[in-house]
């Protein structure tokens, strides 16, 4: 049997959208390294997941702050650089648009990061959670080679 597993994103404005296939395995017959999931299997389906939705939300949130809340006028790029932001499952590396600043409002700054300046911490609260809880049973070391074992951490997940 071959096994497809695709992501299905519906927006509130009623669009869909179905991304790429996040993973696709096959299963020939039943022995027991085979039933169910396998562990690489696993990391590999939460990597993607995590790659398609992370694309999706950055996207969502540039295209929202392009647009001047005062003025309503469409702002422009300057450049792009790229943030990392640890998760649970990879590093996901995040192409994001610095905008010069409207002209409309009086700032110091000359251009704006909308995604720097929500992702401010560059660590998700999930993994920092579990490497501060499980460091303080273990030493650090262990800690993150536990983390990494079970969970795709280390990975870099995509370029978004």
């Amino acid at each position: 049997m071959r096994i497809s597993i695709q992501i299905r994103i519906d927006h509130e404005d009623g669009q869909s959208i179905i991304t790429k296939p996040v993973a696709e395995f096959r299963r020939e017959s039943l022995v027991t390294n085979t039933l169910g999931l396998t562990l690489t299997e696993s990391k590999s389906i939460l990597q993607n997941v995590q790659s398609e939705l992370a694309q999706q939300q950055v996207e969502k949130h540039i295209r929202e702050h392009r647009i001047c809340k005062d003025c309503s006028k469409y702002q422009q790029t300057k450049d792009h650089h790229k943030l990392v932001y640890r998760t649970l499952f990879g590093k996901l590396t995040l192409k994001s648009p610095r905008l010069y600043a409207c002209l409309c409002t009086k700032k110091d700054k000359k251009s704006i990061s909308p995604l720097a300046s929500v992702l401010s911490e560059r660590i998700s609260p999930e993994l920092q959670f579990l490497q501060t809880k499980w460091a303080s049973l273990v030493s650090y070391g262990m800690t993150s080679s536990i983390l990494e074992e079970v969970l795709p951490i280390q990975s870099n997940v995509s370029s978004i």
